[in-house]
């Protein structure tokens, strides 16, 4: 923990790595990492082991993505790096998730034969991260779940949406299917409808700046996927201003009439959009611990932060 403080001591941004090192305990020890048993890879604590959950939340699944990620990041603190053990826990959870999976490819969030939209979504968009990070551990049979995505439209919620397109967008890369391709694209298309006044893409009934930092994230992976993809640029452009406008000095939402007044903000955009002062007031934030990060949300939500928290800092590195 010493070192971790002197790191910080010598730049604030380093926090988006640290978080996700102090983290990697608690994430392990929900994932059931016992290669005899039937629910090896399982990364919901509360279905294998406290059997509260008739099923396992697919969203706890996107811990595969952290690990990969977790894997790759070259700091002398870091005891996981390039290890062999995470790298069999990879796929052990990614293989989970392949089993999870409805015959129709679907996943469920909360109870039995849901066939959840976010759910199915965002832990596509880990698995297929996870793929190409590995193609070894591509199987073909995931393109199931690619099938499914492409016939939901995801006109709800524009994070959910944009997680499936990205998700569509890999497993094109994945499977060299232009199919998924077209397909992301024609759900790409209308979002520029979606902001409201405050700059924000509209969710769940009204602007909600933490989820616009989702979708953000996910928009700028997307540009890093898709360059040549103008309507993704005029997208981000329109996007970004949101940042400057309601986040204050230390990187929090300032307070307004958000649907769900979420508090978390994922930092991968403004990084990846090199908006330098944004980063730095995110950092700062944390770092004094004036702001939310991933060490105060709970097991479900801290996940997909950590992700991001070590993306942001693969493009600042």
């Amino acid at each position: 923990m010493i070192s971790f403080l002197r790191k910080l001591e010598e730049l604030q941004e380093n926090i988006f790595w640290i978080v996700p090192c102090i983290l990697a305990p608690r994430l392990l020890g929900m994932i059931d990492r016992d290669p005899s048993s039937s629910t090896y890879g399982c990364a919901d604590r509360y279905h294998w082991h406290y059997k509260l959950h008739d099923v396992s939340n697919a969203r706890f699944q996107e811990s595969m993505h952290v690990l990969a990620l977790l894997h790759d990041l070259d700091m002398p603190e870091n005891p996981f790096f390039r290890s062999r053990l995470l790298r069999r826990l990879v796929e052990g959870v990614l293989r989970f998730w392949l089993a999870s999976r409805h015959s129709d490819g679907s996943l469920d969030e909360v109870y039995p034969f849901e066939r959840s939209g976010c759910a199915t979504a965002f832990s596509s968009y880990a698995a297929s991260a996870v793929m190409l990070w590995e193609p070894s551990l591509y199987d073909p049979a995931v393109l199931s779940t690619a099938d499914w995505l492409r016939a939901s439209l995801f006109e709800c919620n524009p994070n959910q949406r944009l997680a499936a397109i990205l998700s569509l967008v890999n497993f094109a890369d994945l499977s060299r299917c232009p199919g998924y391709e077209e397909a992301a694209r024609v759900n790409l298309a209308g979002l520029e409808g979606s902001f409201g006044p405050q700059g924000c893409l509209r969710e769940y009934g009204g602007e909600d700046m933490g989820y616009h930092t989702i979708s953000m994230s996910l928009l700028a992976q997307l540009s890093l996927r898709r360059p040549d993809w103008p309507e993704i640029a005029a997208l981000m452009q329109r996007g970004m201003g949101a940042f400057s406008r309601n986040l204050d000095a230390l990187g929090r939402i300032r307070p307004g009439e958000w649907s769900r007044n979420t508090q978390f903000v994922y930092p991968f955009a403004p990084a990846a959009m090199h908006h330098e002062m944004t980063v730095k007031s995110i950092a700062g934030g944390a770092c004094q611990g004036m702001a939310l990060t991933p060490l105060w949300q709970d097991d479900r939500y801290m996940i997909p932060l950590m992700a991001d928290y070590l993306l942001c800092w693969n493009t600042l590195a």
